[in-house]
């Protein structure tokens, strides 16, 4: 695939999960275009003096998704249960090309209870959207479909209700 057609993959996917992200504390990639130079970046992360998890969220705005996933991953060998970590590990490997590899990371999620509700919801709603968008087979589409009615069941009057039922 070339670069133009992995870019304009990667704009196409920063509009729909904006478009339908909910209200969280993960903001989307910011839109193409707007990345920092090197330079600019090379300073930042020097001045930078936040924890792990904020340094691997700068490197995930800023659109350097094997990086951010990296920082992602180690933090969840330490921390298994970490479920904001491994929502934006999912959303890198989705934004990477990977939507099996994301839908894992997401099944992880949804398969241990405890967590915050916020963080279930996103996942749900994100296996929903990767699935969708990954044109996946028939029994993949049944989890994705699954996984909005559930989200549906839990948040009916959500802002993003009317997309997903779409």
């Amino acid at each position: 695939m070339n670069m133009w057609r992995i870019s304009l993959f990667i704009v196409v996917i920063s509009v729909v999960l904006a478009c339908q992200r909910q209200a969280t504390s993960v903001p989307p990639p910011p839109p193409m275009g707007s990345e920092t130079t090197s330079a600019d970046f090379d300073r930042k992360l020097k001045a930078f003096k936040g924890s792990e998890f904020e340094r691997a969220e700068l490197y995930f705005n800023e659109r350097r998704f094997i990086e951010a996933a990296h920082l992602f991953s180690k933090i969840l060998d330490r921390d298994p249960k970490y479920p904001q970590a491994r929502n934006l590990l999912a959303r890198c490997f989705y934004f990477l090309g990977n939507p099996d590899r994301s839908l894992a990371e997401l099944d992880l999620i949804l398969s241990k209870p405890g967590g915050q509700m916020e963080d279930w919801l996103d996942a749900l709603f994100l296996t929903g959207a990767v699935v969708l968008e990954s044109h996946s087979s028939p029994k993949l589409l049944k989890k994705g479909i699954s996984a909005w009615e559930n989200y549906l069941k839990i948040t009916p009057r959500s802002e993003l209700a009317p997309q997903v039922k779409e």
